[in-house]
Protein backbone atom coordinates (compact mmCIF):
# COMPACT_ATOMS: atom_id res chain seq x y z
CA UNK A 1 0.00 0.00 0.00
CA UNK A 2 2.80 2.44 0.91
CA UNK A 3 4.45 1.64 -2.39
CA UNK A 4 1.39 2.88 -4.32
CA UNK A 5 1.23 6.07 -2.28
CA UNK A 6 4.89 6.79 -3.05
CA UNK A 7 4.32 6.10 -6.72
CA UNK A 8 1.30 8.45 -6.83
CA UNK A 9 3.22 11.20 -5.03
CA UNK A 10 6.12 10.85 -7.47
CA UNK A 11 3.72 10.93 -10.44
CA UNK A 12 1.98 14.08 -9.13
CA UNK A 13 5.32 15.80 -8.46
CA UNK A 14 6.54 14.88 -11.94
CA UNK A 15 3.37 16.23 -13.56
CA UNK A 16 3.52 19.49 -11.60
CA UNK A 17 7.22 19.93 -12.38
CA UNK A 18 6.64 19.27 -16.07
CA UNK A 19 3.74 21.72 -16.27
CA UNK A 20 5.73 24.36 -14.40
CA UNK A 21 8.68 23.87 -16.75
CA UNK A 22 6.46 24.19 -19.80
CA UNK A 23 4.87 27.35 -18.39
CA UNK A 24 8.26 28.97 -17.68
CA UNK A 25 9.49 27.98 -21.16
CA UNK A 26 6.41 29.50 -22.82
CA UNK A 27 6.80 32.75 -20.89
CA UNK A 28 10.43 32.99 -21.95
CA UNK A 29 9.48 32.29 -25.55
CA UNK A 30 6.73 34.91 -25.39
CA UNK A 31 9.11 37.52 -23.98
CA UNK A 32 11.76 36.64 -26.57
CA UNK A 33 9.27 36.92 -29.45
CA UNK A 34 7.96 40.23 -28.12
CA UNK A 35 11.47 41.65 -27.77
CA UNK A 36 12.40 40.44 -31.25
CA UNK A 37 9.29 42.07 -32.72
CA UNK A 38 9.96 45.30 -30.81
CA UNK A 39 13.48 45.31 -32.28
CA UNK A 40 11.97 44.71 -35.72
CA UNK A 41 9.75 47.76 -35.20
CA UNK A 42 12.80 49.82 -34.18
CA UNK A 43 14.18 49.56 -37.71
CA UNK A 44 11.52 51.63 -39.49
CA UNK A 45 8.22 51.88 -37.68
CA UNK A 46 9.03 54.04 -34.65
CA UNK A 47 11.05 56.59 -36.63
CA UNK A 48 8.31 56.82 -39.25
CA UNK A 49 5.65 57.46 -36.61
CA UNK A 50 7.78 60.30 -35.20
CA UNK A 51 8.14 61.76 -38.71
CA UNK A 52 4.37 61.55 -39.16
CA UNK A 53 3.73 63.42 -35.95
CA UNK A 54 6.24 66.09 -36.93
CA UNK A 55 4.30 66.53 -40.16
CA UNK A 56 1.00 66.55 -38.29
CA UNK A 57 2.28 69.25 -35.95
CA UNK A 58 3.43 71.36 -38.90
CA UNK A 59 0.04 70.92 -40.61
CA UNK A 60 -1.81 71.85 -37.43
CA UNK A 61 0.38 74.93 -36.98
CA UNK A 62 -0.22 75.97 -40.60
CA UNK A 63 -3.96 75.46 -40.17
CA UNK A 64 -4.02 77.65 -37.06
CA UNK A 65 -2.79 80.51 -39.21
CA UNK A 66 -5.31 79.54 -41.93
CA UNK A 67 -2.41 79.02 -44.33
CA UNK A 68 -2.64 75.29 -44.90
CA UNK A 69 -2.56 75.51 -48.70
CA UNK A 70 0.42 77.89 -48.61
CA UNK A 71 2.27 75.49 -46.33
CA UNK A 72 1.37 72.54 -48.55
CA UNK A 73 2.66 74.27 -51.67
CA UNK A 74 5.60 76.40 -50.54
CA UNK A 75 6.99 74.13 -47.83
CA UNK A 76 6.28 70.83 -49.62
CA UNK A 77 3.81 69.77 -46.95
CA UNK A 78 1.70 67.84 -49.42
CA UNK A 79 4.73 66.12 -50.96
CA UNK A 80 5.97 65.14 -47.50
CA UNK A 81 2.51 63.79 -46.76
CA UNK A 82 2.51 61.70 -49.93
CA UNK A 83 6.01 60.34 -49.24
CA UNK A 84 4.97 59.36 -45.72
CA UNK A 85 1.85 57.67 -47.08
CA UNK A 86 3.99 55.56 -49.37
CA UNK A 87 6.33 54.56 -46.54
CA UNK A 88 3.38 53.83 -44.26
CA UNK A 89 1.90 51.48 -46.87
CA UNK A 90 5.26 49.71 -47.23
CA UNK A 91 5.65 49.18 -43.50
CA UNK A 92 2.03 48.11 -43.21
CA UNK A 93 2.64 45.37 -45.78
CA UNK A 94 5.76 44.21 -43.94
CA UNK A 95 3.89 44.05 -40.64
CA UNK A 96 0.93 42.20 -42.13
CA UNK A 97 3.30 39.54 -43.43
CA UNK A 98 5.17 39.20 -40.13
CA UNK A 99 4.25 35.91 -38.44
CA UNK A 100 3.82 36.02 -34.69
CA UNK A 101 2.61 33.40 -32.25
CA UNK A 102 2.09 34.87 -28.81
CA UNK A 103 -0.71 37.11 -27.53
CA UNK A 104 1.29 40.20 -26.52
CA UNK A 105 3.27 40.20 -29.76
CA UNK A 106 0.05 39.91 -31.73
CA UNK A 107 -1.46 42.75 -29.69
CA UNK A 108 1.59 44.95 -30.41
CA UNK A 109 1.24 44.11 -34.10
CA UNK A 110 -2.46 45.04 -33.98
CA UNK A 111 -1.69 48.38 -32.30
CA UNK A 112 1.08 49.12 -34.81
CA UNK A 113 -1.20 48.38 -37.77
CA UNK A 114 -4.00 50.50 -36.32
CA UNK A 115 -1.60 53.37 -35.63
CA UNK A 116 -0.37 53.14 -39.21
CA UNK A 117 -3.96 53.21 -40.43
CA UNK A 118 -4.68 56.28 -38.27
CA UNK A 119 -1.56 57.98 -39.57
CA UNK A 120 -2.60 57.18 -43.13
CA UNK A 121 -5.99 58.73 -42.45
CA UNK A 122 -4.34 61.89 -41.13
CA UNK A 123 -1.94 62.15 -44.08
CA UNK A 124 -4.87 61.67 -46.48
CA UNK A 125 -6.68 64.53 -44.72
CA UNK A 126 -3.66 66.76 -45.23
CA UNK A 127 -3.60 65.86 -48.93
CA UNK A 128 -7.35 66.36 -49.28
CA UNK A 129 -7.32 69.81 -47.68
CA UNK A 130 -3.92 70.94 -48.99
CA UNK A 131 -5.35 72.78 -51.96
CA UNK A 132 -8.67 73.88 -50.54
CA UNK A 133 -9.40 77.56 -50.18
CA UNK A 134 -7.90 78.95 -46.97
CA UNK A 135 -10.93 80.29 -45.19
CA UNK A 136 -12.36 79.95 -41.71
CA UNK A 137 -14.92 77.24 -42.55
CA UNK A 138 -12.39 75.06 -44.38
CA UNK A 139 -9.93 75.51 -41.55
CA UNK A 140 -12.53 74.52 -38.94
CA UNK A 141 -13.65 71.48 -40.93
CA UNK A 142 -10.06 70.31 -41.39
CA UNK A 143 -9.29 70.94 -37.74
CA UNK A 144 -12.26 68.86 -36.55
CA UNK A 145 -11.51 65.89 -38.80
CA UNK A 146 -7.77 66.08 -38.19
CA UNK A 147 -8.18 66.34 -34.41
CA UNK A 148 -10.52 63.33 -34.31
CA UNK A 149 -8.08 61.30 -36.37
CA UNK A 150 -5.12 62.24 -34.18
CA UNK A 151 -7.06 61.64 -30.95
CA UNK A 152 -7.93 58.07 -31.89
CA UNK A 153 -4.35 57.40 -32.99
CA UNK A 154 -2.99 58.89 -29.75
CA UNK A 155 -5.21 56.55 -27.71
CA UNK A 156 -3.73 53.61 -29.59
CA UNK A 157 -0.23 54.96 -28.99
CA UNK A 158 -0.97 55.10 -25.27
CA UNK A 159 -2.12 51.47 -25.30
CA UNK A 160 0.94 50.47 -27.30
CA UNK A 161 3.25 52.27 -24.88
CA UNK A 162 1.57 50.58 -21.89
CA UNK A 163 2.18 47.19 -23.52
CA UNK A 164 5.81 48.10 -24.26
CA UNK A 165 6.29 49.21 -20.64
CA UNK A 166 5.22 45.73 -19.53
CA UNK A 167 8.37 44.29 -21.15
CA UNK A 168 10.83 47.03 -20.29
Amino acid sequence: MKKWIYIMVIVVITIVATLSGISVYNKKQQAAEFQEFDNYLQDDYYDLIVECYDLFQAAADANEDIELSEWAISEDGDMDSLKLQSRLYDIKEKLINKDLKYEDSLRLKKYALNIIEGSLKSTRLISAYAYEEDDYETSEEFDDLFSDSLDSTNKLLDKQNALLDKYR
